[in-house]
């Protein structure tokens, strides 16, 4: 299944492909998330990464949700690419990373919550 919402994790070479339908993403990760599951993400043999982040019939999601999935996104690239967390020193480049992460899912959100709920 492909995603028409992605976004480039630049310039950390990683792509993000979102689906918000628990069945889209089950089918995309290959992997099972329950009908409870409040987001998810999976990481590609690729290194790439696949995103759920629920959106209901009305266009709402979690904005919890989001910030809660940026940082697995954060924490898959930081793994991927020798980023290291060092306790006590604020880890800016993780911080930057979820930013960058959160500002990338809203602005595919909100093309989803425009153009209807579909993958």
């Amino acid at each position: 299944m492909k995603s028409k919402y992605k976004f480039e994790m630049a310039p950390y070479n990683t792509w993000v492909y979102l689906y918000t339908t628990v069945d889209d993403f089950d089918k995309a990760a290959n992997c099972t998330c329950d009908l409870f599951c409040n987001g998810a993400v999976s990481r590609r043999d690729d290194g790439n990464l696949d995103l759920f982040i629920p959106v209901d019939n009305t266009g709402y999601f979690s904005i919890p949700t989001v910030a809660h999935e940026a940082f697995h996104i954060a924490d898959f690239i930081a793994d991927k690419v020798g980023l290291e967390y060092t306790h006590g020193t604020c880890n800016e480049h993780i911080a930057y990373l979820v930013g960058s992460a959160v500002k990338h899912i809203l602005n595919q959100l909100e093309k989803v919550v425009k153009n209807g709920r579909s993958t």
